[in-house]
């Protein structure tokens, strides 16, 4: 095969023949003069044009187009109306103002620009020639600024698109710490154009001629198709999901591209054969993606060549994955159709586990109410799998409850395998974890979690932690072992265990004298947890009310935040029933008084109940301090009246 000369099969040319009369007819050919129209680069110098409007230069009004804050962003009125006066006569401003972050780095200049053209939209469309040679500098805001003027860019990016189409070149380069990709390199280009095409969606229509062309080159060039995984770096954009996007409106002309170019994604001429295999293998995974957009629309069309390659051995790879899920999202109203394809397919030795484990999530999806076929297959690909591939149908068996109720000795017994990698920790968690979620009543199933806890490193106690509490209640197996770490040297540990007591919904006394000693820790974050988690109980119980008054609000020195939390909070469970606010006022414990007295000035309700409790101790409480203060809230409560 020439790999150096683009082929060109028939019905590629008869597409491009149709695409090119269709544009005619709805006029965009019109478009095209006219968005080449009056659209001369601008000329800017080192001083840009500043000119005044109602006494303040043009820059004035942009910097000040838009204020944040809470609520959100927040529009200058006055500065809007001054911009949209100044129309076009804007441009130079902001072109330089995103030139200049090449200088100075100036992003604050970057979204001030990029503000002005969200506003100006098709106004500012001057400015496209130069946003388009800045295109793959600046960051990406030439790009998004270029959205923002919308269609009439779409003429003037296609030729570019074009043009990046004859750079052959290695985009690659050694960084000194990694291989990245070059930003002159007519590859980043061409990704960064095709991002805006993209976005434009259907409005870029204009641009097909150029994308198709752009999916016919691409077969070529294997640097292209060497994607975000490949070499450390690469490109973001599937060029055959944004021809399916702007052609969404012409199926008649890009679904036969898509066939085409599915049905001959051969290999590449590349230095190795794995190479070859991987590359190709990510070009059928970016066309099949594509074949996704247009839904349910074109499932006649696209699900007998899906199905024919997903059942027979010559694309043996991971593209399958991709044909499962595209499948699913076209074809998943039809499972009686579906659902033989996927068995066949999961009982295929000839497919990789990792194919197999894939294609099982599609079964899932389409036949999730049909337990009976599908969790028998489910056990299947569970037993002929590895380690690796049992953690990732665990999680589907969940699915399925009770169901799957016969794996659950299976699931737990893996868990204590010794071919779980140590490096792999959330592989053990997912096997245990599905137990449980099972068989909830199964003392057991977190035992592998459990037992060796103590002896795990940092970083796997925080990721079972998170796993009990996600749990809920049914991680209440794990709570006696969880309160010990409440004094653990490492804060993100104790921090993650009592975010994890929390949620499993642990209200004991033991927890809450717990939480009595760690509100005061010198760790600003567990103080906080701590003292969040105390409030929260405190709504229902008396003693975690009394700790918070004593621990959070007498005795705590507020460098952090942590009394004032506690004072609102406990005021606001006050106010909704003050029960322990009352009752706490006749604890024999000074620091809970004084603490309850502080918390009722800022209740501002009347509490009728306790005004002689007020009032005696305005008359015979022995500490001074608390004297005075509950004779200011017994007075405080009488004018609430």
């Amino acid at each position: 095969m020439n790999l150096a000369k683009p082929r060109q099969h028939q019905n590629i040319k008869r597409a491009l023949t149709l695409l090119m009369l269709t544009l005619a007819v709805v006029g965009n050919e019109c478009l095209l003069t006219a968005c080449h129209a009056g659209t001369e680069p601008v000329s800017t110098t080192n001083s840009p044009p500043d000119p005044e409007y109602r006494g303040k230069p043009l820059s004035y009004w942009v910097e000040n187009l838009y204020r944040y804050g809470f609520g959100g962003r927040q529009t200058n009125e006055e500065a809007e109306a001054v911009l949209l006066q100044a129309g076009s006569n804007a441009v130079p401003l902001l072109i330089s103002w995103i030139k200049d972050y090449n200088k100075n780095w100036n992003s604050s200049h970057l979204s001030r620009a990029l503000n002005g053209f969200e506003l100006l939209g098709a106004t500012a469309k001057p400015a496209i020639p130069d946003l388009i040679n800045l295109v793959g500098q600046c960051r990406d805001y030439p790009e998004r600024a270029l959205v923002f003027i919308g269609k009439d860019a779409v003429p003037l990016l296609a030729d570019k698109l074009v043009d990046t189409l004859s750079d052959t070149n290695n985009p690659y380069y050694d960084s000194g710490i990694r291989i990245a990709v070059k930003t002159s390199s007519g590859y980043f280009i061409r990704d960064r154009i095709l991002a805006v095409l993209n976005q434009l969606g259907t409005n870029a229509e204009a641009a097909l001629p150029a994308l198709i062309q752009t999916v016919i080159t691409n077969r070529q060039q294997i640097y292209y198709l060497r994607s975000a995984h490949y070499m450390g770096g690469g490109f973001a954009q599937n060029p055959y999901n944004v021809l399916a996007h702007v052609g969404q409106n012409h199926p008649e002309v890009v679904v036969p591209i898509l066939l085409d170019e599915f049905s001959n994604s051969t290999l590449p001429q590349v230095d190795t054969q794995r190479c070859g295999r991987d590359i190709a293998t990510q070009k059928r995974g970016q066309i099949i993606a594509a074949m996704s957009v247009f839904g349910t629309n074109q499932a006649k069309v696209f699900m007998p060549a899906l199905i024919n390659a997903l059942s027979d051995n010559t694309t043996n790879d991971y593209s399958r994955i991709q044909m499962g899920e595209t499948l699913t999202d076209i074809g998943g109203i039809q499972p009686s159709v579906l659902i033989p394809v996927f068995l066949a397919a999961l009982t295929n030795t000839a497919n990789a586990e990792g194919i197999r484990c894939g294609l099982a999530g599609s079964l899932v999806k389409i036949a999730r109410n049909q337990p009976d076929i599908v969790v028998p297959a489910l056990m299947t690909v569970y037993t002929n799998s590895g380690i690796e591939g049992r953690t990732s149908i665990a999680g589907m068996l969940v699915k399925f409850g009770d169901k799957s109720r016969s794996m659950v000795p299976l699931l737990i017994q893996d868990s204590h395998s010794k071919d779980l990698p140590i490096n792999r920790p959330g592989w053990k968690i997912a096997l245990a974890v599905a137990a449980k979620k099972i068989a909830p009543e199964n003392t057991n199933a977190l035992s592998a979690l459990i037992d060796d806890l103590e002896k795990s490193d940092g970083g796997t106690q925080q990721q079972r932690f998170r796993a009990f509490g996600g749990l809920g209640t049914n991680g209440m197996d794990a709570v006696p072992v969880m309160l010990k770490f409440l004094t653990n040297d490492t804060t993100q540990v104790r921090c993650d265990d009592i975010e994890a007591l929390n949620a499993i919904g642990v209200n004991s006394d033991d927890y809450i004298r717990n939480l009595s000693q760690t509100v005061g820790d010198t760790n600003v974050f567990v103080s906080q947890y701590s003292q969040s988690a105390l409030c929260s109980l405190a709504a229902n119980s008396q003693l975690a009310f009394e700790a918070t008054l004593k621990y959070a609000v007498s005795a705590h020195v507020d460098r952090d935040g942590v009394q004032t939390q506690a004072i609102y909070q406990l005021a606001e469970i006050s106010g909704k029933n003050p029960k322990f606010l009352v009752k706490c006022l006749d604890n024999p414990d000074p620091t809970i008084r004084l603490g309850d007295l502080i918390v009722f000035f800022n209740v501002h309700k009347c509490v009728r109940e306790s005004f002689d409790k007020l009032f005696n101790m305005s008359a015979t409480e022995p500490d001074a301090a608390i004297r005075t203060l509950a004779d200011v809230v017994f007075h405080q409560q009488l004018a609430l009246q």
